[in-house]
């Protein structure tokens, strides 16, 4: 294949790749792209150190010096998105105001694919439960509808995102957040106590958790020693017995979740949380930990009660069932196994890279290359 006929594609985005939405969503696919004659260009808005110290106290004078330069970045890569065959859009061009970014992009490449995991067209509305949730009336909201609607194609994570998407455009596909089950494989933390009970996240959804610290201190007040919580993403989480609260740090290999012998998934039921793609359950299943999630979105489409995992919404109903997987090993063994079966079989980067390679194909076939357009880089 000669430079000319490889397909260039420019990738603009929130996140450096050690994001994990960003790496799950975009960047391991990269690899199968190159490989079928794509030439990938990934352009972040957040650089590694910006995205590093982002949420720290303090260190104004610093953010505000590297958040000028990023955005000093995005113009440059504005003037610079029309060089390219098609330009993929992953959320958002800048992290505050969406759509005015992408409007200006969409002037200078109207070959644009936008793709997105969440229901970030709800706005802050749905999102009072964060933290910040406040910060989303400039962030996110029914602007996101103008990129959708002018899209050459969109790309979401569910069921429930493209029956939003598809009221602006009827070009939309699924394709799922997958994992690399050849780095995630299973491994058993056979009859070693205490039996960790771990959940994996960040301060914005660790607020989900919070309803069901009644039930975790029951728990620890029944099995004492016998289990250990493991919460991992809020540094600030409450601390409460039998309890290890860490931060954050990306897992792009699965230790964290294989450390687990049960993961939990809690989630309320309201928009923005049917808009998630379940992902934190699929890593769970993934290396073959026994997972509990509540029934809310596209879980259903994961876990089938009894069968490869636990479904439980009200407190009694978790109450119930982390007992049950507590007391049985066996159980835990076997809903394990099953999970990592249907991952490997609907949820693998193995079964959708190839389809992702052949989507973005038909998709830069259907748009054509402008006459005297070239591959290139940034």
């Amino acid at each position: 294949m000669t430079p000319s006929d490889r397909i260039s594609i420019l990738f603009i985005g929130p996140y450096p790749p050690h994001n994990a939405g960003t790496m799950w969503r975009v960047c391991q696919f990269f690899p199968f792209l190159e490989d079928a004659g794509f030439v990938c260009t990934h352009r972040p808005f957040t650089s590694p150190r910006l995205y590093e110290i982002r949420h720290r106290h303090g260190g104004y004078a610093e953010k505000i010096a590297l958040a000028a330069a990023a955005s000093w970045c995005r113009v440059v890569d504005l003037t610079r998105a029309r060089n390219f065959d098609l330009m993929f859009i992953e959320r958002e061009v800048y992290p505050f105001g969406t759509p005015w970014g992408e409007r200006l992009f969409h002037m200078f490449n109207r070959r644009l694919i936008f793709t997105f995991d969440d229901a970030i067209y709800a706005g802050h509305e749905s999102l009072d439960f964060l933290p910040n949730g406040w910060l989303y009336r400039w962030k996110y909201g029914p602007g996101v509808n103008w990129v959708i609607r002018e899209s050459l194609h969109v790309i979401v994570g569910n069921r429930f995102l493209a029956r939003h998407a598809r009221q602006f455009n009827p070009r939309v596909s699924i394709v799922p957040t997958v994992v690399d089950t050849d780095r995630f494989q299973p491994g058993h933390r056979s009859d070693v106590f205490p039996i960790r009970i771990g959940w994996m996240g960040s301060q914005s959804t660790s607020p989900y958790l919070r309803p069901l610290l009644p039930v975790f201190q029951q728990l620890a007040s029944r099995y004492g020693e016998k289990i250990e919580f493991h919460i991992q993403g809020d540094p600030e989480f409450p601390k409460f017995d039998r309890a290890v609260i860490r931060d954050y740090h990306f897992d792009p290999t699965g230790d964290d979740f294989r450390s687990f012998d049960i993961g939990i998934m809690p989630m309320p039921d309201n928009e923005w949380t049917r808009g998630k793609c379940g992902f934190k359950a699929i890593q769970y299943m993934a290396v073959g930990t026994a997972a509990i999630a509540s029934p809310v979105g596209m879980v259903d489409e994961l876990i089938e009660d009894g069968k490869n995992g636990l479904l439980a919404g009200s407190p009694s109903e978790w109450m119930e069932k982390l007992s049950l997987l507590i007391e049985n090993e066996e159980l835990r063994r076997r809903l394990g196994a099953e999970g990592r079966k249907k991952v490997e079989q609907d949820f693998s980067l193995k079964v959708w890279a190839p389809r992702f390679v052949e989507l973005l194909r038909s998709i830069h076939n259907s748009a054509g290359r402008p006459a005297g357009q070239r591959a290139a880089t940034i």
